[in-house]
């Protein structure tokens, strides 16, 4: 009788099962499936983590808050553009449009979409949206928030 050996190397994991000879060299059963047995580790459901992604703010400087552009009048609003960083590091900071006077809604800048959305998820109606995006004045003073008072951008 001749005795066949054979030497598996063992993956990075150290898992024979995974090997692509396992299936050949029996380490599978006929389903295919490792047999229990293998010095294999548990599988796991939990997904990577992904980085953790920056709080806005958190490396920018403190600002309890800035008004960046005032009084700007388009149609029959009036907008004001503020900044604000009270905690860095420990809250988000805010970089938004308010239309009128003290108290009136805000309206925070979305980095993603590039516009302004009010907490209730209302956008920033579209004449003024459209005046921000046209105009170059305010356009630089979001680029101005965005990486040197909030640290991104």
């Amino acid at each position: 009788m001749f005795a066949l050996l054979a030497v598996i190397p063992v993956s990075l994991t150290g898992c024979v099962c995974q090997e692509p000879r396992a299936l050949a060299l029996g380490f599978h059963d006929a389903k295919g499936k490792p047999k229990p047995k293998q010095n294999c580790p548990p599988k796991s459901n939990a997904q990577p983590q992904q980085p953790k992604k920056k709080m806005r703010g958190e490396g920018g400087q403190q600002i309890t808050s800035r008004t960046l552009r005032d009084g700007v009048k388009v149609g029959q609003y009036t907008y004001r553009l503020d900044v604000e960083n009270p905690a860095p590091g420990k809250r988000p900071g805010s970089l938004h449009v308010q239309l009128g006077g003290k108290g009136s809604k805000h309206y925070e800048y979305d980095e993603d979409k590039r516009k302004f959305i009010g907490r209730d998820g209302e956008e920033l109606p579209a004449k003024v949206q459209d005046a921000i995006d046209k105009d170059p004045k305010t356009q630089a003073q979001i680029q101005y928030a965005l990486k040197s008072l909030l640290g991104g951008g």
